[in-house]
């Protein structure tokens, strides 16, 4: 039985970074004085990735869990949540949903 060590997504740095800005964003919605913007790509400017990018992090995952897997470009561009639920039975297949 082949196992493969799951890949950090994130850098120590990343993960303290993120971790500060979760604790902060925690404060702001406690105080009551926060907005929900939903699909806005607000998310962009605190380095989160862009849906695009997000299907291209998950690429690089699954070719990790699967080495038959190939990148559908076409499928990534014209259907990108059908090409996201892909991607998501690609891990589940390879009993590494977590790391997805």
């Amino acid at each position: 039985m082949n196992s493969i060590t799951p890949q950090p997504i994130f850098t120590p740095k990343e993960l303290e970074h993120n971790s500060k800005l979760r604790e902060e964003l925690f404060g702001l919605v406690a105080s009551g004085d926060s907005i929900l913007f939903v699909g806005s790509g607000l998310s962009m400017s605190v380095d989160y990735p862009s849906w695009d990018g997000l299907l291209l992090r998950l690429e690089g995952l699954a070719q990790r869990v699967n080495n038959q897997f190939t990148p559908d470009n076409k499928q990534r561009d014209s259907s990108p949540l059908d090409y996201a639920n892909k991607l998501k039975d690609i891990f589940d297949k390879a009993n590494e949903i977590g790391t997805y």
